[in-house]
């Protein structure tokens, strides 16, 4: 199977908020909301998160993440002068576990090193497996704000730039 990025744009937007639907979908079904008022939420949050990263990462870069052509998720990765940061990465639930979503991470910490900044995400401080899954990766909390981990990734300092 093959993995591919291509730019995400205004044709994606149904596929995007599914997959922004995906992931609340746990949190959702515990309140006990019909489908229509389920869906009515997806839809406001993903639009004012949609607008939240347009104003706070102007420069993203927002990708479709396909398997074999087709839609399997996003990454939206911003590119600073002093750091990297990874503003998004979703699978959709079924897809997730065959290890594309570390694959794509470790690009980002190649390109990290290359690059010689730090890799920067946020996470939300209940997201055990997440946490899991970017700890394993090697990064580590360096703030916590009560709702969210702000988690870093640094390139190994070799002894020649020490």
């Amino acid at each position: 199977m093959t993995v591919a990025l291509r730019v995400a744009d205004d044709a994606d937007n149904a596929f995007l908020c599914e997959l922004y639907g995906s992931t609340r979908a746990a949190e959702m079904a515990a309140w006990g909301w019909s489908g229509e008022q389920r869906e009515q939420f997806v839809r406001m949050q993903f639009t004012a998160r949609e607008r939240h990263y347009g104003v706070m990462y102007p420069e993203r870069e927002d990708r479709v993440i396909l398997r074999d052509g087709r839609p399997i998720g996003r990454m939206i990765v911003a590119r600073r002068a002093r750091e990297i940061v990874l503003v998004d990465i979703a699978l959709l639930p079924e897809e997730q576990g065959h290890g594309e979503g570390a694959t794509l991470v470790r690009g980002l910490q190649r390109e990290a090193t290359e690059a010689g900044r730090p890799l920067r995400l946020h996470v939300l401080g209940s997201n055990a497996a997440a946490i899991r899954f970017y700890e394993r990766l090697g990064f580590r909390t360096i703030d916590d704000d009560g709702s969210y981990l702000h988690m870093e990734w640094r390139p190994a300092v070799t002894g020649s730039e020490e």
